[in-house]
């Protein structure tokens, strides 16, 4: 346990502090937590996308009609993730946070009722809301708490949980949309968040770096430093003399002043671009296979796979930034992103046909995509000061749910005009994410040394 021997009143460094603290069982629970809301936002999300076709059969209606609904999902997301986001900056991540898995998984459970498409379309929007503002506020819950050499892989075990949630969604599916129906599936996913807000509310503190920042909660932060392993003297005063030199200026200036300008735009190309690629496969890749013959077990499973390859994914590029820094090891995701997405393309019509699942090359490309899109949240997390980091977050956030959106209605066209058009839009796309990638100038070094 490390003390301080400053007196009461003098200035320390909370920054400091949480940068080079040890592990504890505190850092390990609260992401744990952040963890399981994201795992649910994953399941929750992509829930819709596993019971379309159990969907058109049950309604009779064609597999287009719901790019709409789903287009409004992700639109709804995109202005949670950006009101979430800077409701975290305002209100705290902890209220933000708790919020949003509220209404996703209020809405979830609605969804079960449904009986179609106008009603499915307004819950789904309401749920989008809630969807889109979890993300920023559990990933900066967690950069905020983890120790600074830790940070990526932290933040990186946060976004994991999308395609873990995702790929949840697709084992349950495949075992009940044939037996026990599709709305087991939306009654499971709203059930279980709407538990874990209550637990969230009950045992999740606050981000100690944003108690940094209001000194009427600063007794809140020493009780939570000492159960860091910092005892602090009553009535101490605190900075984060890191933060305080990134934050200088307005916030516009520190999301677009300088060398964040160029920062910033970059960004945001690489989060349209790559969750453009990533929704095309989460929301039509079952659709796409099931107009090739393949039955709802299997086209659940090619989901779970393209979820199960993101998991490994996230986690091996979030260890191997702390060795090689973020530019190389993203670069590297996207060449195998585009490669395994090109061989997809290059498959001949019969092997996407009957019985022969290209499950492989599928789970292949997942581990590779959802390794620069979970990266990405730690990129961020990167560059963006505490004073904006989680209004910054979303607002590249939001920008990628845009391109969510656009896939919504391009996927619709790519799965009919075939695997090959299908795949060949998103090997595009993922070389316009490398190419931007590779723009950014501030990227997180090798070994863990980050600036905040």
């Amino acid at each position: 346990m490390s003390k301080s021997n400053s007196e009461a009143g003098t200035a320390i460094d909370a920054g400091q502090l949480l940068d080079y603290s040890e592990w504890t069982g505190l850092h390990s629970m609260v992401l744990v937590m952040a963890a399981l809301a994201i795992v649910l936002d994953g399941f929750d999300n992509q829930v819709l996308s596993v019971a379309i076709p159990a969907l058109v059969k049950e309604w009779s209606v064609p597999r287009a009609a719901f790019a709409p609904i789903l287009a409004a999902g992700l639109f709804a997301m995109a202005l949670g993730t950006v009101a979430a986001g800077f409701l975290g900056d305002r209100l705290g991540r902890k209220k933000a946070l708790i919020g949003s898995v509220l209404v996703f998984g209020a809405a979830t459970l609605a969804t079960a009722l449904v009986h179609g498409l106008w009603s499915l379309a307004i819950i789904r929007f309401i749920g989008g809301l809630g969807l889109g503002g979890a993300v920023p506020n559990a990933t900066t819950m967690n950069a905020e708490f983890t120790p600074v050499r830790r940070r990526a892989l932290a933040v990186s075990m946060t976004i994991v949980c999308i395609p873990l949630g995702g790929a949840l969604a697709g084992v349950v599916a495949s075992r009940l949309l044939e037996t026990a129906g599709w709305q087991y599936l939306f009654a499971i996913g709203g059930a279980a968040a709407i538990a874990l807000a209550g637990v969230l509310a009950v045992a999740m503190p606050e981000s100690p770096r944003f108690l940094v920042r209001r000194p009427e909660r600063w007794t809140e932060l020493t009780r939570l430093l000492a159960r860091l392993g910092h005892m602090v003297p009553g009535g101490a005063r605190f900075e984060d003399k890191v933060e305080e030199v990134k934050e200088k200026g307005r916030v516009m200036q520190a999301l677009f002043g300088g060398a964040m300008k160029r920062n910033t735009f970059s960004l945001w190309v690489c989060y349209f671009s790559c969750m453009f690629s990533v929704f095309v496969a989460l929301n039509w890749l079952p659709t796409l296979l099931a107009g090739q013959g393949f039955n709802l077990a299997q086209t659940s499973s090619s989901l779970a796979a393209y979820n199960f390859g993101g998991i490994a994914g996230a986690l091996l590029f979030g260890w191997l930034i702390n060795y090689f820094g973020s530019k190389a090891s993203m670069l590297a995701g996207c060449a195998g992103a585009i490669a395994s997405a090109a061989y997809l393309w290059l498959l001949p019509p019969a092997a996407t046909a009957g019985n022969e699942l290209p499950l492989v090359a599928i789970t292949i490309h997942g581990l590779f995509a959802n390794a620069v899109q979970s990266t990405m949240y730690a990129l961020a997390a990167h560059i963006y000061p505490t004073r904006v980091r989680a209004g910054g977050m979303a607002a590249a956030v939001a920008i990628g749910r845009l391109g969510g959106v656009t896939s919504a209605f391009v996927g619709a066209s790519l799965v009919q005009l075939g695997p090959s058009s299908y795949f060949g839009a998103i090997a595009l796309t993922l070389t316009i994410t490398m190419i931007a990638l590779a723009v950014v100038t501030d990227h997180i070094p090798k070994f863990g040394r980050r600036k905040n």
